[in-house]
Parts: C-alpha cells; structure tokens; sequence
C-alpha cells in the first residue's frame, strides 16, 4: 500500500494513477490521516490478452534448440562430474575474454 500526503498526491498524480491500474493501493492522506482511495473503474482495468505480442518474434535462428557446446559433455550423459570443469572461476574469466563488463562481485583479473 502506498500513502502519500495531498501534496504529493497533486504533484505525482499521473504515477499514482498509473500505480493504482497495476494493482497497487494508492490512499491519501492529510497530516498522516488516510482520507480517500484511489480506486481503479471497472471498465478501466486492463485485461490480459494472450497473444497480444505474437509479431514480436519475427524470426527465429534455425539452431536456435541446437544443444550448446559448452555443455556437450553434460548431454552426453556424462552427468555433473565432466560438467565440474565449468568453475566459477573458469566462467568468469570467459566472460572477460568475450569483451563482458566484470560484475562487482567479481575480483579483476589478475588480482587472485
């Protein structure tokens, strides 16, 4: 639930509407006292509609369910003792050498 004061509510009033259509509880309140809901109009609720993205996908690689090579080992059957070789440390540095930007939980490279 939100609660914001009169004055807030003027001056954000288009992103609490927009809150209140996604299902949140927008109340308003004076001097930390709830007065009034926003309420959201039946006719206004937005309504799901599958499908609604359909030309979002315009064309898909044909090898797009080919197996990776990087777990080729794994689907073979030779379950996670060949698929332990992928440590930690050998993805992040993979990740390094394809030009990918370090997260911050990982220490630079060459710093171990």
């Amino acid at each position: 639930m939100t609660q914001v004061n009169v004055h807030e509510a003027k001056t954000h009033l288009s992103r609490l509407i927009r809150a209140a259509l996604d299902g949140e509880d927008v109340v308003i309140a004076k001097d930390n006292r709830p007065l009034v809901r926003l309420e959201v109009l039946p006719e206004a609720r937005r309504t799901r509609q599958l499908g609604a993205v359909r030309e979002l996908i315009v064309r898909m690689d044909e090898g797009f369910d080919a197996p990776l090579d990087d777990f080729a080992a794994y689907s073979a059957g030779g379950g996670l003792e060949d698929a332990a070789m992928y440590t930690l440390e050998s993805l992040v540095d993979r990740g390094r050498s394809r030009g990918r930007r370090d997260c911050r939980h990982c220490p630079p490279k060459g710093a171990e």
